[in-house]
């Protein structure tokens, strides 16, 4: 089966090296196809990235297609150009600046042979700096489930099933069909787009073994420290506005305890109204005890809470993810 592996390409010149000898040191056999996606970056990573593929005699077996943004659009723009043009079965994206052990696709691959119905192969990753909170070698996960309902808890939760768009084998027939496209113009688009994928999947398979690395370095394409509150309100604002029917209990124990987690007492002053306004859509979208355990959550102070013994009722009301 064919794979195209999809690397958007940014000002990554010192790594992107490293990045493209990783993929032409695959071990599996069947057709590979590697897009890379120029998001019109500052620098000559994508001479680096052609130089270095030109001079790779392993480059020959890898179909390389480069296209071309007019303008810098972002990562989610350019996966999304790389999922229009794709050609293979399967779909694999890949940062940049990251780089992928030379079993890594066999190894995914096998579970598509052992579990042929799967929608989505996900693997575990190491980091290169910190604790490697990626890793599935110390997680206790099924080689396969088809429990539509576990999955959507396991995504959510995250510190079950890893919530990054990278190192996922996807069906590619999957992806189009439920318009799994990413969301461009935010910063945490892995975040959206693993929130979205929890609402539709039903088949997954786990690869056992860390098949990437994921490099911690200096400048990112993260964002401005300074920004963090703004773009993490715009993520809140996006789940809350997509809740589903059939989640959505569970999706708002996420949002809500998203929300205590970045913002547990006090919000810069210029964010106090969209902290309110996501308060209150949380109320609108939920029923029953979850809703009034909401509102006493938003509207009692946590010291007289405490002080009556309904903190801990308000907390199980409100739910786990």
């Amino acid at each position: 089966m064919k794979i195209s592996i999809i690397i958007p390409i940014y000002d990554v010149e010192p790594y992107v090296e490293r990045c493209l000898r990783s993929v032409m040191a695959q071990t599996y056999k069947g057709p590979l196809e590697c897009i890379l996606v120029n998001d019109c970056g500052k620098d000559r990573s994508m001479d680096v990235a052609k130089d270095c593929i030109e001079k790779s005699a392993n480059g020959n077996r890898i179909k390389f297609v480069y296209l071309y943004h007019n303008r810098n659009l972002g990562p989610s723009a350019a996966r999304n150009t790389g999922i229009k043009a794709s050609t293979g079965e399967w779909l694999y994206f890949l940062d940049s600046d990251d780089w992928i052990i030379p079993e890594c696709i066999e190894l995914m691959m096998e579970c598509v042979e052992t579990y042929p119905d799967v929608e989505m192969v996900y693997a575990g990753a190491k980091v290169t700096e910190g604790s490697q909170w990626l890793s599935y070698e110390h997680r206790v996960l099924p080689d396969y489930s088809d429990d539509r309902d576990w999955i959507n808890k396991a995504l959510l939760q995250v510190s079950k099933l890893n919530d990054t768009a990278w190192n996922k084998l996807a069906r590619k027939s999957f992806i189009i069909e439920k318009k799994l496209y990413f969301e461009e113009g935010y910063i945490h688009e892995d975040d959206i787009w693993n929130f979205e994928i929890a609402k539709h999947i039903s088949k997954i398979a786990v690869c056992q073994h860390d098949t990437y690395v994921y490099v911690i370095r200096e400048r990112s394409l993260m964002f401005d420290e300074s920004q963090k509150d703004y773009h993490r309100m715009r993520l809140l604002n996006y789940y809350v506005n997509h809740v589903t029917p059939q989640y959505r209990r569970r999706q708002i124990s996420f949002i809500f305890f998203y929300l205590q987690y970045y913002f547990p007492e006090k919000v810069n002053t210029k964010y106090e109204n969209d902290k309110q306004s996501i308060y209150k859509k949380l109320m609108k979208e939920s029923k029953g005890r979850q809703k009034l355990a909401l509102w006493i959550y938003f509207y009692v102070t946590k010291r007289v809470l405490r002080k009556i013994h309904l903190l801990g009722f308000v907390m199980k009301a409100i739910g786990k993810v």
